[in-house]
């Protein structure tokens, strides 16, 4: 634009001579508006024509049984960092702007509060007792609360997030949510009701999110006897939830209710091959972005189930099963586009790359070597 505008103002410094033409001004006035106009584009004016989205970087952390919580690169899966957080990272949720990170520290009895650098350097800032094993962690979507769900207790814990991003003492905690293996902890989109499945007591315990954070009985829902749910995850409109139970290796469908937030069972089915007689247990379970596939992890079959969602009622159906590239696919994650699937082999020392085909399908990409016993992975945003 530099150029435009030196030769824009050369021209109507010509112009300005007792023998230029009318002409020339003209020119010369032309040449400037253009100026006017590629500036105007320059700095982001409404000119009707779409720019392109800026480039979004991410990291990607994996836990580790060692204790240790390294960092990749979003973009090329290079380690950038790693920091032994304590005794061990098992779970990990990032705020919205992927500065800080709340970790769990299973074996610990604590969460963890970190600090995230802009070259993925991950700074621990303090720490909070969660008693019981805590196996999940959650922040809402308001970032004012972290959830946290321990397995052993049953309890559900909940903190304060300061002006700093660091937590507070647990200001609130609930009172036991399951009987037994409390196991995951997800708030809904308007941070109003908090979904705890209860793996010991085969139900989803649905708790109300009170203004302060605080926590009250309100419905539950309940799979097969022996099913044992561990997670779930809803469909983006949040109309129906699809708990993966680890014990049945059984995916079940839920239709939510928009007033009350009530589960109501829709259909269960089996997330192993046919004619499978090993021993499995089912870890992870993941809504597609575009909401028209389910991912659910085999641990034992050692492979990824995919099924195709209906928008309208909700059910699925079972597009094929993938091999996890590795043993015990503990953990796994949906890159922010959509294209690529990353799974933790825990007992194979790897994350597993698989690539996402538009029919949901997945294809084997990459392994990348990560010893120390994965047992997370999550990409989000960087700060």
């Amino acid at each position: 634009m530099r150029a435009w505008a030196s030769a824009g103002l050369a021209v109507l410094a010509a112009c300005s001579t007792p023998a230029a033409s009318d002409d020339a001004a003209r020119d010369a006035r032309s040449l400037l508006d253009a100026v006017d106009a590629r500036a105007s584009l320059d700095v982001g004016a409404d000119t009707g024509i779409d720019a392109a989205p800026a480039p979004v970087h991410t990291f990607v952390f994996v836990g580790l049984m060692s204790g240790e919580l390294v960092t990749l690169d979003g973009d090329t899966l290079v380690e950038l960092s790693r920091t032994a957080t304590g005794d061990f990272p098992s779970f990990v949720a990032a705020s919205a702007d992927g500065a800080h990170l709340y970790i769990v520290h299973e074996s610990a009895n604590e969460v963890a509060s970190a600090d995230v650098a802009s070259d993925g350097t991950t700074t621990v800032t303090g720490r909070q007792p969660a008693l019981g094993g805590p196996a999940h962690v959650a922040i809402d979507h308001a970032g004012r609360h972290v959830f946290v769900a321990s397995y052993g207790s049953g309890h559900t814990y909940v903190f304060g997030i300061d002006a700093s991003g660091a937590l507070s003492a647990p200001h609130l905690t609930d009172d036991v949510t399951c009987a037994h293996n409390a196991h995951q902890a997800v708030p809904n989109a308007s941070d109003t009701r908090l979904y705890v499945p209860c793996l010991g007591d085969d139900a989803i315990v649905v708790r109300r999110i009170g203004a302060s954070g605080s926590l009250s009985a309100d419905t539950a829902a309940h799979t097969a006897a022996g099913a044992g749910p561990r997670h779930l995850a809803f469909s983006h409109d949040e109309r129906f939830a699809y708990v993966l139970d680890e014990l049945g290796s059984t995916l079940d469908v839920f239709s939510v209710d928009a007033t009350s937030g009530a589960l109501t069972s829709l259909e269960t089915t089996t997330t192993l091959p046919a004619g499978f007689t090993g021993t499995n247990a089912c870890a992870e379970v993941l809504v597609s972005a575009d909401d028209r596939f389910v991912y659910a992890s085999n641990r034992g079959d050692d492979s990824i189930a995919v099924f195709s969602r209906a928008p309208t009622t909700g059910r699925v159906a079972l597009v094929e099963h993938e091999p996890a590239g590795g043993m015990h696919p503990r953990s796994m994650t949906l890159t922010r586009d959509g294209a690529h699937l990353y799974v933790a082999d825990r007992d194979s020392d790897l994350i597993q790359v698989l690539d996402v085909a538009s029919d949901g399908t997945l294809s084997p990409a990459r392994t990348v070597a990560v010893a120390g016993r994965p047992y997370f992975i999550g990409e989000f945003l960087a700060p």
